[in-house]
């Protein structure tokens, strides 16, 4: 069923293709990108109160806790001095909640071999293809994705990383990393990052590249939210991937998660009932939903670039059960999204053409 998190780990479309490009859709419904600038307005406060307040927002347990307990009964300029150091901490705390919800974000944290907070997707004992890394962009280390020929299954196995299912209690508009590496024979390097809310999909965002890079590069997946609500779990899957292998030659690293500001929410809502069939599709694909009020929606089918490339322009559905077919038999085999917007509905669905 369309919309809802499938058994097991990873959604399954995800699980068995080479993932999705940047869908170039950082906010809700709007087909291209929207840049943001995000403003602060500092507050006139006393050093003191400044202090009482980092201290209750950020408790004891953290590194550079006991400066806080810094006198500030002390000259001019050691007052300054200590400004400057409560807004640092202030910054690294704001940085800090970025990180915080997804698990071992900066992949600092290992046990043996393994990466705390992670699973590894394909990896298998004897044919490990997911290692640490000391080569990192921030911190200590970074993890590094190197498939490896498996001869027990005749092939190379995509090497890959997902988080689980994780707390999650903003709708943010965007997942970046830093990336580095290698990626030979076609592989592409793909993240993906999944929002739920009550068992349900609501925002789904990735990105792909195909280039390698001798340097640490930043990478954006932009979130793009089909649903108007606020997440409550989210998953993210990280793979390099050709199709349902790897190529050895491939080594990729992957550090920095971080979620980027949060996004916009509109009063758009989904329609109930949802569901695509079949999904797989190959030429045709029925569109079900229901509606609780008459709305006007238009549809787009999105490659993994974000561009359109079908719609069917605004038709009028009745409150109450409805539906629609999709011709797909012009589009080449790969994944896509379904882009719905009405006056009062909305949502985006993936799908898989074979």
């Amino acid at each position: 069923m369309t919309g809802r998190k499938p058994p097991g780990c990873r959604p399954a479309p995800v699980s068995t293709m080479p993932g999705v490009k940047n869908l170039g859709l950082r906010r809700r419904f709007p087909i291209e990108p929207t840049a943001t600038t995000n403003g602060t307005t500092a507050s006139h406060v006393t050093p003191a109160l400044r202090q009482g307040r980092l201290k209750a927002a950020m408790g004891s347990n953290f590194p550079g806790a006991h400066l806080l307990s810094y006198n500030y009964t002390q000259t001019k300029t050691t007052t300054m001095k200590t400004t400057t150091l409560l807004s640092f901490l202030a910054f690294f705390t704001f940085y800090g909640t970025l990180h915080a919800q997804i698990p071992n974000p900066g992949f600092e944290n290992w046990s043996g071999d393994a990466l705390d907070g992670w699973n590894f997707t394909y990896s298998e004992p004897g044919y490990e293809n997911v290692f640490q890394s000391t080569d990192a962009a921030q911190g200590s280390y970074s993890v590094r994705l190197k498939p490896v020929y498996n001869d027990l299954q005749g092939n190379v196995p995509r090497a890959a990383i997902n988080s689980g299912y994780f707390p999650l209690t903003t709708a943010y508009a965007s997942l970046n990393g830093q990336i580095k590496g290698t990626l030979a024979g076609g592989d592409s390097f793909v993240i993906t990052v999944d929002l739920f809310k009550d068992g349900g999909t609501l925002a789904v965002g990735s990105y792909e590249t195909t280039a390698s890079t001798s340097e640490w590069t930043s990478f954006t997946a932009p979130i793009n939210y089909g649903i108007s609500d606020i997440p409550d779990s989210a998953y993210i899957h990280i793979l390099v991937t050709q199709n349902s292998t790897a190529t050895v030659g491939s080594d990729f690293l992957v550090d920095g998660l971080a979620f980027g500001d949060p996004a916009g929410i509109d009063e758009r809502q989904q329609p109930s009932e949802l569901t695509l069939y079949p999904n797989p599709a190959q030429k045709q694909l029925t569109l079900s939903f229901t509606l609780n009020e008459p709305d006007q929606m238009t549809f787009r089918i999105l490659d993994p670039a974000g561009q359109i490339q079908s719609t069917l322009h605004a038709r009028a559905f009745m409150a109450g059960p409805n539906s629609i077919s999709l011709l797909m038999a012009e589009l080449p085999t790969g994944i896509y999204f379904l882009h719905a917007i009405g006056e009062k509905y909305g949502f985006t669905e993936k799908l898989m053409i074979r």
